[in-house]
């Protein structure tokens, strides 16, 4: 049986439109927030924009996470951590952050493996977010633009 994913590599088309329907949908949501801030729906601006950003940078903590838990994945990804880091602005003090929570130093990032102690006990106690594997996103994002279910 083939899995979701391995079906996006085979079908090319798929996932063109799997990739367009993802757009599409931060898109609208995008367009969504604008709206809310527009009709002040949002009671404050502020605080609001606060929690979007501590959630953008949890959210790109988590990916950081699982790109350095799997040693072949910074070296295939580091293109689109870059771009990712770029699209929800995560600046180098961010980074630096999310790297330290992972038990890296920004050194270590650059070469592309980390020295001595791996580093994976700075994220016993990190709850913000359930960590899922690539894969687990690729097949949960697929079940719900296609309607699947398990």
């Amino acid at each position: 049986r083939i899995g979701p994913v391995e079906l996006l590599h085979i079908d090319k088309s798929l996932k063109r439109s799997l990739k367009a329907a993802l757009s599409w949908d931060v898109i609208r949501k995008l367009k969504g927030q604008r709206q809310l801030l527009m009709t002040k729906s949002v009671d404050n601006p502020e605080l609001w924009t606060m929690k979007r950003n501590e959630q953008g940078a949890a959210r790109y903590a988590s990916i950081l996470q699982n790109v350095l838990h799997h040693k072949d994945y910074l070296a295939t990804n580091r293109d689109e951590l870059v771009k990712y880091r770029m699209i929800h602005h995560i600046d180098d003090d961010a980074h630096r952050r999310a790297l330290k929570k992972c038990g890296w130093t920004p050194q270590e990032f650059e070469m592309g493996e980390k020295v001595g102690n791996t580093g994976w006990d700075a994220f016993d106690d990190y709850e913000e977010e359930i960590i899922h594997d690539w894969k687990w996103t690729a097949s949960t994002a697929i079940r719900r633009i296609f309607g699947y279910s398990n």
